[in-house]
């Protein structure tokens, strides 16, 4: 299967996010690869989300609480859109756009490892802690405190998890998509 075909076939071209930001390379003859997780990268996003996150944060004007959910019977894709949802929200209503594109970037940055969290026996303390969330982001414009100390308690779950899981990943080696069918 030639490159453009696999990568019309994956809705992945050679402008899309995943190939511009370096997270997924083109091997010839072998395939599409992802690149192995960088420990030191992924704890510099923690600390640059974090940041912004607690600055949006304080900066949201009270409003209806979203009606979030989250059950033990979600996949781990939807864990980790639903943290990335929050995320989102909450740099969204601080109204500073460039707040928006670094949580943007660092949800984008840091879903493989929250897509790893919510497939390992972390599973369990993942969704409590997102439940834990999701019920404070419901006192925002009254009890800021207790939504900022519960994103920070979220966020120090993912980031604690940062050097097992990229060890586990890196490991496993190179996750690859089919390369070109050989011919017998």
């Amino acid at each position: 299967m030639a490159k453009a075909t696999l990568t019309n076939r994956m809705r992945i071209d050679n402008h899309s996010r995943g190939h511009d930001q370096g997270k997924i390379q083109y091997i010839p003859q072998r395939g599409f690869f992802t690149r192995p997780m960088s420990e030191r990268t992924l704890l510099d996003f923690y600390v640059v989300g974090r940041e912004t996150l607690i600055s949006a944060l304080n900066r949201m004007l009270p409003q209806v609480p979203e009606s979030w959910t989250v059950t033990d019977k979600l996949s781990p894709d939807e864990l980790a859109l639903r943290a990335e949802a929050i995320f989102t929200k909450i740099a969204e209503e601080a109204s500073n756009c460039e707040a928006c594109k670094i949580v943007h970037r660092f949800c984008f940055c840091t879903h493989p490892l929250r897509m790893e969290i919510t497939a390992s026996e972390l599973r369990p303390a993942f969704v409590e802690s997102l439940e834990k969330l999701i019920a404070a982001m419901s006192e925002l414009g009254t009890a800021t405190t207790l939504v900022e100390s519960a994103l920070i308690n979220h966020l120090d779950l993912e980031q604690g998890a940062v050097s097992r899981i990229v060890q586990e990943v890196n490991e496993r080696g190179l996750t690859g998509f089919p390369g070109p069918a050989k011919s017998l």
